[in-house]
Parts: structure tokens; sequence; C-alpha cells
């Protein structure tokens, strides 16, 4: 036999492949078919869904019966407050953590720390973390001293801007007057100038304790000296020279 015995296939039959070449055998083979050159559309059955009911938020969803596993919780979300119900759940039936007055669980059960203080070990080797600095420069420009929680100018952090720490010395804890309009204040809403406007320069001399009001209006009034004094001060001079000049021309004039 010369040729395929599929009609219009000139190639030579393979041995062994009862008189078809070696494509319409495979065809015959896998299909049923010598005639079928490519593969048929796989049939993809649709998957089995169950009607379940999320662990978390308790509403009912259509989870697909993928080998029988079906989800216990409804999106990721849901799988999030799961993981962090779990871990808090952990942490209470957990043994305390062996760091002075903390009273967290043991995630770390190996080291017999919780996780904040077992950061602290690794970060600093301590487990009472960085020393805070007790002086810095904030985006304003002012000095900031730290450490003082139980200053009555402190913030919940512990911070206080020094020019009100040292006005607050000057004057033993009793908040005075404005220093320009006389009105009555307390720290809360005290003001504290530097009356030669270096943000840094925290000497007691150089603090004056104002309201809000007079301070605006001082920082208004500064601005406009800066500016006439650095660009308009020497044409206002020469404007009023000439001006009294053309006057006493005006007068010689008359009087010729």
């Amino acid at each position: 036999m010369s040729a395929c015995v599929v009609v219009g296939c000139e190639t030579a039959p393979k041995a062994g492949c009862r008189g078809y070449c070696k494509k319409h055998y495979t065809a015959q083979w896998k299909y049923g078919d010598p005639l079928v050159t490519k593969a048929r559309p796989h049939r993809v059955k649709p998957a089995k869904t169950v009607r379940v009911k999320c662990r978390v938020c308790e509403q009912e969803f259509d989870c697909p019966n993928s080998r029988g596993q079906l989800r216990a919780m409804c999106d990721k979300q849901c799988v999030s407050v799961a993981c962090h119900q779990a871990y808090y759940i952990r942490m209470k039936k957990a043994p305390k953590c062996e760091a002075t007055g903390c009273d967290r669980g043991q995630a770390r059960p190996s080291y017999g720390l919780c996780e904040m203080h077992y950061g602290r070990r690794r970060r600093n080797g301590n487990l009472e973390g960085p020393d805070p600095k007790y002086r810095s420069v904030d985006g304003a420009g002012y000095v900031v001293c730290y450490a003082f929680k139980a200053h009555p100018l402190a913030d919940k952090d512990g911070k206080t801007r020094e020019h009100r720490l040292v006005a607050y010395s000057k004057h033993d804890g009793v908040c005075p007057p404005c220093g320009w309009c006389g009105m009555a204040l307390e720290w809360k809403h005290a003001v504290v100038d530097h009356m030669n406007d270096v943000k840094a320069d925290n000497r007691p001399e150089n603090l004056l304790v104002s309201c809000s009001a007079c301070n605006r209006a001082r920082a208004m009034v500064s601005v406009f000296v800066r500016r006439l004094t650095l660009r308009g001060l020497d044409r206002m001079t020469d404007t009023i020279v000439q001006a009294w000049k053309d006057e006493q021309a005006k007068k010689l004039k008359a009087i010729a």
C-alpha cells in the first residue's frame, strides 16, 4: 500500500497504523474519527455551589464546592477579621509577657515576650525602647523639649516648646497679663513672643507673654516695617526731599 486509506491523503502509511498515516491514525485513536484534525473543545462542567453561612458576618453566600471543601468566610475582609479574632483569642489564653508592667500575651513564647517588647529587643537590645531626644527643632523653627509629661504645659507625648517653659519659669507658674494690651490670660491661651523675632533665642529677657490678637497684630506690623526698611525707606526719603524742594521752589517763584 503506497498511500493512506483516507481519501485524498497521499502520505505513505506508517507501519502498525492499520493503513493510516501518522496524522490520521492519531486522530482515529484520540477522537474516533480520522478526519478530525483539531482537538474538540473541552467541556467544563459548572462547579456545584452550596449555600453556606459566613462565620463572621453571618450572611449566606454561594460557595463553590471544590473537591468537597467549603469556605467559611464570604470575602477577604471577613477572612482578615477572623484572623484578628483568632489572634486575640490566642493572646488571651497565652501567658503574660515577662516585661515589667506589661499585661499582653506572649506572642513570642520562645522569648517570653509580647510582639512590642520583642521588637524593642531586636531594634535596641533592651526592653525600654530608645531614649527620647531632650531637645530638637520642629518644622516651624521652634526648639522643642521632651520628657516633660508631668509639666502643666506639656502635651500627651511630653513635648513642650522651650520658650514657653522659660516663660513659665520666669513668672513662677503664674500667667501674667498680656504685655501689650494688659488683658488677663491663662497659660493655655497665652502666646509667648520673641522680641527680636529669633525663634531659637529663648533668653528670659527676650520673651514676652501676650494674647493671640496682639501676637498677630505685632507679626503684621513687623512684616510691614521690615519691608519698608529693606525696600522702600530710601525711596520714601527721596520722595519727601523732592516734594520739599518743589515746595520751596514754588515759594521762591511766588516771591520773585
